[in-house]
């Protein structure tokens, strides 16, 4: 579902080292062209056939956050 919304991924596994706080075994990062997006991403009936399937065999942490474009430091 996710090439519906435009989203891209950035990151998916590899390898990492945790230098604060704490990590799962693998990490993915989305990239989608707005907030909304990802919001209708998620809230999609593609994507609730995907949670379907993982049920009881994966857990997940998701956070959709507004992304930033203005100056870098």
């Amino acid at each position: 579902p996710f090439s519906k919304f435009g989203a891209r991924f950035l990151v998916r596994g590899g390898p990492f080292e945790v230098v604060e706080g704490e990590s799962r075994s693998r990490q993915v990062v989305l990239e989608f062209p707005s907030y909304d997006d990802a919001l209708a991403c998620y809230r999609s009936p593609e994507y609730a056939a995907a949670m379907a399937h993982r049920s009881g065999v994966a857990t997940m942490d998701i956070v959709i956050i507004e992304g930033y474009d203005g100056p870098q430091p």
